[in-house]
This record gives C-alpha cells, sequence and structure tokens, in this order.
C-alpha cells in the first residue's frame, strides 16, 4: 500500500486549471436522471440556458434553432453564406448558414413548397429526423409498425424505430408504450438534450471523436482504455477532456499541459500512465481543466496575454483537484486514492522542479 501512496505521488502532474464546468443550470437538480446529458450540452456549449441560469427544459424549440444544435453537436464548420438557402429565409438571417450547411449534407429538405418554415416549432418527427442524420446513423428496415400513427411505409419509420429501440431503450421517460407515438407533437428542450448527448456522447454514441494519440502502442492502448473508461463512467467527464484536450503524447517523464498550444496539447509521462488506467484517466480530466480555464480566460480577454496564476499555481489546483475529484469518484477510484488528492495540496507540487514525472 505504501508503494501504491509513494508511486501516486510522483505521478500526479497537473498545471492547469477548470471554472465550474460542471455547474449544472439553474432548473436542473443535480438528481435528475439525465443529468449527464444536461452536463453534456452545457460544457460543449452545444444548448445554453437562459440569462437567469435555467435551462428551461419544458418549452419547445424552433426549426432553426433546432438545427443550430444539430449542426454544433456534430462539429460541422458553418460560415457565412452569402446566398439564401431557402426563399423564407433572408441571406442576412443568424439561421441562414446553418439552413444552407444542412440542407447541402442531406440533414434537411425542407417543404414541398420549397421553404423551411424556420420559426415553426419543431416536431417530434422533424427533430429526430435533424438530430439522427446528423449522427450519420444507419436506420434499420422496418418491418412491422409499433405504433397507430407510424405505417411501416412512413418516411418517419425507421427513425422512431431506432430511437426507440437504440436511443431511449434504457430510458423509460422517453419511451413510448401508448398505441401512439405522437409524431407531430412539439420536440422539448428536456428530449432534445437526451437526444444530442445519446447521439453525440454517450457510451452508446455512433460518432464520438477521441483526442488525437502521439506515441507507440503500449501509449496508444493505455490512453485509449483511460478515454473510453471516462466514456462509460464518467460521460460529461469524457465530454470535458475532448473539448480541452486535443493531442495526448506520450513520453518518458514529465507530464504536463501545454494549455497555449493549439490544438491544447497534453503530455503524459511513464510513471502517470503505469499508474492504472483510473488514474490516467483522472488526470486528463484535471489538465483538461487548466486547458479550460486558460482558454476561459482568452475567450474574456481577447488577444492578450494570459497571466501565468490564472492556470498556475494554488487556487488553480484546488479547483483542478476538485473536478479529478468528481471523476475519481465515478471512475470507481479507491478512497486512498480520492484522499490523496483531497490531501496532496499542501504540498505545492506544482513547484517541486525535481520531480521526474
Amino acid at each position: 500500500m505504501k508503494k501504491l501512496i509513494s508511486l501516486i505521488g510522483i505521478i500526479i502532474s497537473f498545471f492547469w486549471v477548470t471554472p465550474n464546468s460542471f455547474a449544472i443550470f439553474s432548473d436542473i437538480s443535480a438528481t435528475d436522471p439525465d443529468i449527464e446529458a444536461y452536463n453534456f450540452v452545457q460544457v460543449e456549449n452545444i444548448m445554453t440556458g437562459s440569462e437567469d441560469g435555467n435551462f428551461h427544459p419544458e418549452l419547445t424549440l424552433t426549426r432553426c434553432e433546432l438545427i443550430k444544435i444539430a449542426l454544433i453537436a456534430s462539429e460541422v464548420s458553418v460560415g457565412s453564406q452569402v446566398s439564401s438557402a431557402f426563399p423564407d429565409i433572408p441571406a442576412s438571417h443568424w439561421c441562414n448558414p446553418y439552413a444552407k450547411v444542412a440542407r447541402d449534407q442531406g440533414v434537411i429538405n425542407g417543404y414541398g413548397d420549397g421553404t423551411f418554415q424556420p420559426n415553426r416549432k419543431v416536431t417530434q418527427i422533424e427533430a429526430l429526423k435533424i438530430l439522427i442524420n446528423s449522427a450519420m446513423v444507419t436506420l434499420p428496415n422496418v418491418t412491422s409498425p409499433k405504433y397507430a400513427d407510424v405505417r411501416i411505409t412512413d418516411w418517419w419509420a425507421p427513425y422512431i424505430h431506432y430511437a426507440q429501440d437504440t436511443l431511449y431503450s434504457d430510458n423509460p421517460i422517453y419511451l413510448r408504450e401508448a398505441n401512439t407515438y405522437g409524431v407531430n407533437s412539439e420536440m422539448l428542450r428536456a428530449e432534445t438534450a437526451y437526444l444530442v448527448w445519446k447521439l453525440f456522447s454517450s457510451p452508446q454514441s455512433p460518432m464520438v471523436s477521441y483526442p488525437q494519440i502521439i506515441g507507440d502502442t503500449d501509449c496508444n492502448n493505455q490512453s485509449r482504455l483511460a478515454l473510453d473508461l471516462l466514456r462509460t463512467l464518467s460521460p460529461s467527464h469524457f465530454s470535458f477532456v475532448r473539448r480541452y484536450i486535443g493531442i495526448i503524447e506520450c513520453v518518458p517523464t514529465g507530464s504536463g499541459m501545454y494549455v497555449e498550444e493549439s490544438p491544447p496539447r497534453y503530455q503524459a509521462g511513464q510513471a502517470t500512465r503505469d499508474a492504472g488506467t483510473i488514474w490516467y484517466a483522472s488526470t486528463m480530466v484535471h489538465d483538461a481543466c487548466h486547458s479550460q480555464q486558460y482558454q476561459s480566460y482568452l475567450q474574456a480577454h481577447p488577444s492578450s496575454t494570459v497571466p501565468r496564476e490564472v492556470h498556475f499555481g494554488r487556487e488553480p489546483e484546488i479547483e483542478c483537484n476538485t473536478i479529478q475529484i468528481a471523476a475519481l469518484r465515478n471512475l470507481r477510484a479507491s478512497t486512498e486514492t480520492i484522499n490523496y488528492v483531497q490531501n496532496n495540496i499542501d504540498s505545492e507540487y506544482w513547484n517541486n522542479s525535481e520531480r521526474n514525472w
């Protein structure tokens, strides 16, 4: 046991910060069964709350709002467009670039009369089609009906069958057990957040990109195992790492986060990687925290130099240790490991010039 503590002691190699990345919306309880989904859309800036800090899960969305959400979630670049995508969307409208890219990629088609009706409330079947198409899912063949309002020949049948059999299979909140599905009912923000998380970040997501890994086969295997563990047991932290770490580079000694690089690079030393998958995964979260604080400062102060104390020193480390501990708990780490991180701040390990990790 002492050897374990000693090993962990030379591994803790984090120099970066993150604001309260997992602070949930004011009207969403921390015990909400869909907390991971709300955390994901918040951290990734896919869905934002109102000025009062509320998410308003009970509200509906317009068709324009949904295609913007879908394109942000699928990480599709949207530039400025000079021509109108649809006759009822002016070229100067904020929605036009999103509508044009979504149409060009086959995510949307518009209505039979050629219009898009951007301010119309998006329905269940429209939302399913837009989000599932954005995730580039292979739809199932429908051979038997599930609902009275979903015939096997309806264009929306494959989307509803995929949603019910795959996306909602483990969530009774959204499973439809009635005789009718309600295909034309309006999609709410709560269900949209869950769909976005399920399609783009959850352990069952069909499309999730990982940071680039630089190193040998052992490095790739260790890093991938750590990322997979985060994705399975702590999806919101996995999303956090994906957002704030672009490259994971394995090195013999010396772990650290190069926050000023683009993309930000996490350098993982051998000792850190060999301490175990749980520990290695938690260090990614810790250093992603430092990267996020650096990036947040830049966003708030464009073209300025980021002061070192923003992402280095006691206060930044306390903040990142707190997030690391939350990740360790989700990863089912031992009490000893969690206590180590809690108590380690007094050692001021970040100032140890002789550390070899």
